[in-house]
């Protein structure tokens, strides 16, 4: 590939394989030739599928005194397969962003325990899989 509109200096390497690595190297050129090529670290990369993006857009309307309408725009990317569904949440409450992250500790078993608890201010319930035979990743 040759990139010869240098305002945008990037390109979109489409229709390669999952699950296979990708080398790539770089030279630019002038009248005089080419320079040396530099490689990327790390020096390859493997498409794999992924979740989509959020949606681009969304807004909302009122349609009448009962009746609200969202509108979604398309994720911007894809993750590499068809968005098959959207999911909408609503409330009376607005939505609290939060990540949680929970370490334990436990003895090896050959057993898989289901630890629940009760988040009662959000009305969710939180389930825990806790995988003795998990090697970490």
């Amino acid at each position: 590939v040759t990139i010869t509109d240098l305002s945008n200096l990037s390109v979109v390497a489409t229709h390669l394989k999952q699950g296979i690595n990708y080398y790539f190297r770089v030279t630019a050129a002038n009248a005089l030739g080419s320079g040396p090529a530099t490689i990327p670290q790390p020096p390859f990369a493997m498409p794999m599928p992924q979740a989509p993006s959020s949606p681009s857009e969304i807004n909302l309307s009122v349609k009448d005194g009962s009746t609200l309408t969202v509108e979604i725009s398309a994720p911007d990317l894809d993750g590499g397969e068809t968005v098959s569904t959207y999911r909408i949440d609503y409330n009376t409450h607005e939505f609290i962003h939060e990540k949680q992250r929970v370490s334990l500790s436990c003895s090896p078993s050959s057993e898989i325990q289901t630890v629940t608890t009760l988040a009662a201010d959000i009305n969710e319930i939180q389930y825990i899989v806790i995988d003795s035979n998990y090697q970490g990743g």
